[in-house]
């Protein structure tokens, strides 16, 4: 599953800690393991030109915006970590504890390193901030619901331009208020506020709007306490502790609220584990 708000911010929190000021001595792909990537561009760049560029670089800072992980290199060079299903970046001490699975690996001149493994659809590649501001998938004007910014008054002026939308695509959707939402977290939001993936906006509530805020900010707030998904790990390769309350695990299971079994629906392209009583 797909890194979301809680699941990069943990990480990239974390790789902020372990490497920002650090010398890259070896940037280098896997050949071997990648060959998918590299053909399909999730890495951007071939080998030779990915160790020429990077390697001797020092690592600025490392950011998340949404559900994407930022390396800041300077002189506006960016390597950006995105998994769109699966995928693990691991942070080593040295080489004993590196796999022998990944995809992309940053040797630093202490002697620890960086590795990415993608298990599925995702990116590891190089851009600059130009490449950035023009690019339609990936933005550092991405807005978090964890901000100051993330206002009811702004949510719901976001909301009331896009009134004749169902709810779940508006939420899903990367932009400059709200971003990192993806599917996963989605479903206990709406869950928690008993409003239905299909839902159109036009027929929410302003106290339903309220809550629907609230619940946006709780339960992120909660799993990135929690280090997010048990499904996903850290740079230490520890499993955050956030267990879903709805997803593909409760299909046909009784609701926790009213016992009526969970059903399976497809809602904005993808599937959605709804009740039907309790969300309308």
């Amino acid at each position: 599953m797909a890194l979301e708000l809680p699941e990069a911010q943990t990480i990239s929190s974390q790789m902020d800690k372990e490497i920002r000021g650090k010398t890259i001595k070896r940037a280098w792909i896997n050949e071997k393991e990648s060959a998918k990537q590299l053909k399909s561009g999730m890495i951007n760049l071939a080998p030779a030109e990915f160790e020429k560029t990077l390697s001797g670089r020092k690592i600025s800072s490392v950011k998340s915006y949404g559900k994407i992980i930022y390396v800041e290199l300077g002189e506006g060079l960016n390597f950006i970590i995105a998994f769109e299903t699966n995928g693990k970046v691991l942070y080593h001490e040295d080489e004993s504890s590196i796999p022998e699975k990944w995809n992309t690996r940053f040797d630093f001149a202490d002697g620890s390193a960086i590795t990415v493994r993608m298990t599925g659809w995702g990116g590891a590649s190089v851009f600059t901030d130009t490449q950035i501001r023009n690019h339609k998938y990936i933005s550092k004007a991405y807005g978090s619901p964890l901000s100051k910014d993330f206002t009811f008054n702004a949510f719901n002026q976001m909301l009331e331009k896009k009134a004749g939308k169902q709810i779940k695509p508006v939420l899903i959707q990367q932009g400059e208020l709200i971003s990192g939402i993806g599917n996963a977290y989605l479903q206990d939001i709406l869950f928690k506020t008993k409003i239905h993936p299909k839902r159109k906006i036009r027929d929410i509530s302003q106290p339903e709007r309220k809550t629907l805020h609230v619940a946006i900010k709780k339960i992120l707030s909660e799993a990135l306490k929690l280090g997010g998904r048990e499904i996903h790990t850290d740079i230490y390769n520890n499993p955050g502790r956030y267990r879903l309350l709805v997803g593909k695990h409760m299909e046909a299971e009784p609701c926790p609220e009213c016992g009526t079994k969970i059903e399976k629906i497809t809602a904005a392209g993808s599937a959605s584990y709804v009740c039907p009583k309790c969300q309308k």
